[in-house]
C-alpha cells in the first residue's frame, strides 16, 4: 500500500515538473513572439528610453532560456522569432532616421525660405 502510494505521489510530481517545464519553454516562445509583434507595430515610434527597456525585456527573455528543453519545433520558431525582432529593429530605426532627417531638412528648409522671403523684403 505505501509502495503503491509513493509510486503514486512520484508520477505525480514528475508530471508537475514535466508540465513545468514545457510551460517554461512556451511562455519562452509566446513572449518573444508578443516582443517581435510591439516592435513591428510600435517600434519606429519608440523614444530611446523604450528602445532601451525593449533590449531589457529581449535581454530578460533571453536569459530564461537558460536550461530549458526545447523542442524541434520551439528551437526553429525561437530562431525565425529572434530573426524577426533583429528585421524589424532595423526597419524601425532606420523609419526613425528617416523622419528624423525629414524633419531636419523641412526646418532647414522653412529657415531658407524665410531667410528669402525676408530679402525680397528688404
Amino acid at each position: 500500500m505505501v509502495r503503491n502510494l509513493f509510486k503514486g505521489l512520484f508520477i505525480l510530481v514528475m508530471g508537475i515538473v514535466l508540465f513545468a517545464s514545457c510551460n517554461k519553454e512556451q511562455s519562452v516562445v509566446n513572449d518573444l513572439k508578443a516582443l517581435s509583434e510591439e516592435i513591428a507595430e510600435h517600434g519606429e515610434n519608440y523614444t530611446q528610453e523604450e528602445w532601451e527597456k525593449a533590449t531589457q525585456i529581449h535581454n530578460e527573455i533571453i536569459a530564461r532560456k537558460e536550461g530549458c528543453q526545447f523542442t524541434t519545433e520551439q528551437l526553429s520558431e525561437i530562431h525565425q522569432l529572434e530573426a524577426e525582432i533583429a528585421k524589424n529593429a532595423a526597419v524601425a530605426a532606420a523609419k526613425s532616421i528617416t523622419n528624423t532627417a525629414k524633419e531636419a531638412a523641412d526646418k532647414v528648409g522653412n529657415a531658407v525660405e524665410g531667410i528669402i522671403d525676408g530679402l525680397k523684403a528688404e
